[in-house]
């Protein structure tokens, strides 16, 4: 757990999550802050592989709790990753979507999600345990935690119960459930559904015809696309024009907003030394045809 001493971390409201702190322990609090350059670099590593290993060391880094990070519900973990994605990045602050084929006029488009515009669903009670209707075995049921992502299965329903169960080898006991059983405990588990809500309804800039469809983000894009080759040019760019210098513990919505004044002063610098050019060049012709002039004057 990270010490709140080294940044200065803003504090999260427990209702305000997904899972409206419902299922953590009494006094329970997260605060967080915004990402930084360090953060930004260890980011930029992020691909399918790595993507689940490094947004969990990211929400350790930038987030301060009295709870453990393997004990965040999955669905406020995604909720904290929108957090720093929206407080972090002043551009690039939503998410392309490409449709391959509108419904009506079968043409492609992009469509890009606001973070704003995506609504939450909310836990409005926290799971219990239940009784199987056909084995009449009380079952503990929990919401997904961070620890249970290791829990994997090719079937999503499968995955799913087996990681709000409270089983030693949950994928087995779900496996081995009669057909009424096993449909009541997915209900069930499915009652508890909370997070972003990523049904949307997408226009069609063509046709302007309505497509719903669910968007789905894969973990390894859930920060946009990071070039170090970029932080790197612009940090030189800002350390040559500013004399400023960058360090790894500089928040981002700084550096961009550093970057934002470089590139104003270069785009300025560069219109002066046009202007200047061009008064120069139109001095330098004006003389020119006056000594001209003068020549052929005295001939």
């Amino acid at each position: 757990m990270q010490q709140q001493q080294q940044y200065n971390y803003l504090p999260i409201e427990m209702e305000d999550l997904p899972s409206r702190g419902l299922v953590y322990p009494e006094g329970t609090f997260i605060k967080g802050r915004f990402l930084n350059i360090r953060d930004i670099k260890f980011l930029a590593l992020l691909t399918e592989a790595t993507a689940q290993t490094i947004i969990n060391e990211i929400i350790d880094r930038c987030f301060y709790m009295n709870i453990q990070v393997e004990d965040l519900a999955l669905c406020d973990r995604t909720y904290l990753i929108f957090w720093l994605r929206a407080n972090s990045f002043m551009k690039e602050n939503g998410y392309r979507v490409s449709v391959g084929k509108c419904s009506y006029c079968h043409r492609p488009f992009d469509f890009t999600i606001k973070l704003d515009d995506i609504p939450l669903k909310q836990l409005q009670s926290a799971p219990g345990n239940i009784k199987l209707p056909r084995s009449g075995e009380w079952v503990s049921l929990k919401l997904p935690t961070v620890a249970d992502l290791k829990i994997v299965d090719e079937d999503p329903d499968v995955q799913l119960m087996a990681r709000m169960i409270r089983k030693p080898d949950p994928v087995k006991f779900i496996m081995n459930l009669k057909v009424m059983d096993f449909t009541f405990l997915l209900n069930t588990c499915k009652q508890y559904d909370a997070g972003f809500d990523m049904h949307f309804d997408l226009e069609c800039p063509h046709c302007h015809g309505i497509n719903p469809m669910q968007c789905m983000i894969s973990e390894s894009a859930l920060f946009g696309q990071i070039n170090m080759r970029d932080i790197i040019s612009l940090s030189m760019k800002i350390t040559k024009y500013l004399t400023y210098q960058i360090s790894d513990d500089t928040p981002w919505p700084e550096f961009e907003m550093i970057a934002e004044l470089t590139n104003v002063m270069i785009k300025e610098e560069n219109e002066e030394m046009a202007k200047q050019e061009s008064a120069a060049k139109a001095k330098a012709q004006a003389a020119q045809a006056q000594a001209h002039s003068r020549n052929f004057r005295t001939h």
